[in-house]
């Protein structure tokens, strides 16, 4: 449950030498919260990130929004990449039940956005190989909102309901794949970087579909 890793937030996590925890808000509506988290060191602290967080009701699901990321926090931290993000993707992820979903936000995530500007398959960028290693299987990419409400670009993944939808998302996974590694020559480097993390995911796909 959702509700796990925003009470693990608020009492604090341990991550080498920093520190994370949580100042929790009311949110929009019943059932959401916004956390405002936060990253110290010493005597050192800054604000890294916002959660929101939707604790499901009857039929509607969780999910967790994570956005306002602050790459470098005054702490002596690159967050992107770190065992801070890693920690942060897992817990959310491992606490997001299947049909469930996260969103985040890649606006200063450079690699992610030119990879997703350029055509790469969600999967293959940096966030999305994270996240589908962490379980998720369907990706959209919202790098145009279509309302007022939804911020900015950001990533959405959402864990399959079952062994017969997660099949079909990898069959999907793959296709898209086949496409996008029979491109033509690929210069720009973060796409090069896509390809190879598309090669590792078409090899590993054949195995699991």
């Amino acid at each position: 449950m959702i509700e796990n890793a925003v009470e693990e937030l608020l009492s604090g996590i341990k991550v080498g030498e920093f520190g994370i925890y949580a100042e929790k808000y009311p949110g929009r509506f019943p059932n959401e919260a916004l956390l405002e988290i936060f990253i110290e060191k010493g005597s050192l602290r800054d604000h890294l990130l916002y959660a929101r967080v939707y604790f499901g009701r009857r039929y509607y699901s969780s999910w967790v929004e994570v956005s306002s990321i602050n790459p470098t926090p005054n702490v002596g931290l690159l967050y992107f990449n770190s065992p801070v993000e890693e920690t942060l993707l897992e817990l959310f992820a491992s606490h997001l039940k299947p049909g469930e979903h996260i969103f985040v936000s890649y606006v200063e995530d450079l690699e992610t956005k030119r990879a997703l500007y350029f055509g790469a398959p969600a999967p293959t960028t940096r966030l999305g190989f994270k996240l589908f290693n962490l379980g998720f299987t369907w990706f959209k990419d919202w790098y145009f909102p279509e309302g007022f409400k939804e911020g900015g670009e950001k990533l959405q993944a959402e864990k399959p309901l079952n062994k017969e939808q997660r099949r079909v998302h990898l069959l999907n996974i793959r296709k898209e794949l086949e496409e996008f590694l029979e491109r033509g020559k690929i210069r720009d480097k973060y796409l090069l970087e896509a390809l190879k993390r598309g090669q590792m995911l078409l090899n590993s796909l054949n195995e699991l579909i």
